[in-house]
């Protein structure tokens, strides 16, 4: 099954002006204010739960949204351990275990791809 995104876009050549502007917007080079919720898609590298864990520690967000299914096409990380489970199953896990409340997470577990998240 090929994926519906593909995994190496073709990139479009971009000017200095242009590579610095899309820094400041996607790094924050200003301020991190806080936010009514830390949106989590869903993936397998430990980077998506330890940075939610991490923003919502510095009260960044008061609830957090986490998305994911379970990929036909994706790649996992090399830790991953089941590659059944939902990817969303996993980061809530890890979300708790971390000392954040259920009460604070909402999530999702049947999307496939960023796509379908906009659809469920």
């Amino acid at each position: 099954m090929q994926p519906q995104i593909p995994k190496d876009p073709v990139v479009p050549e971009l000017t200095k002006v242009q590579i610095n502007e899309l820094t400041d917007i996607v790094f924050l080079s200003k301020e991190i204010l806080p936010c009514d919720a830390i949106f989590v898609f869903g993936g397998t590298h430990p980077g998506h739960w330890e940075a939610t864990i991490d923003a919502y520690n510095r009260g960044l967000g008061r609830m957090i949204i986490v998305t994911g299914g379970v990929s036909p096409t994706g790649i996992k990380h090399e830790k991953w351990v089941d590659k059944t489970v939902p990817e969303a199953h996993v980061i809530v896990n890890k979300l708790t275990e971390a000392g954040i409340p259920l009460n604070v997470i909402v999530y999702e577990d049947r999307s496939r791809n960023w796509v379908q998240v906009l659809v469920l």
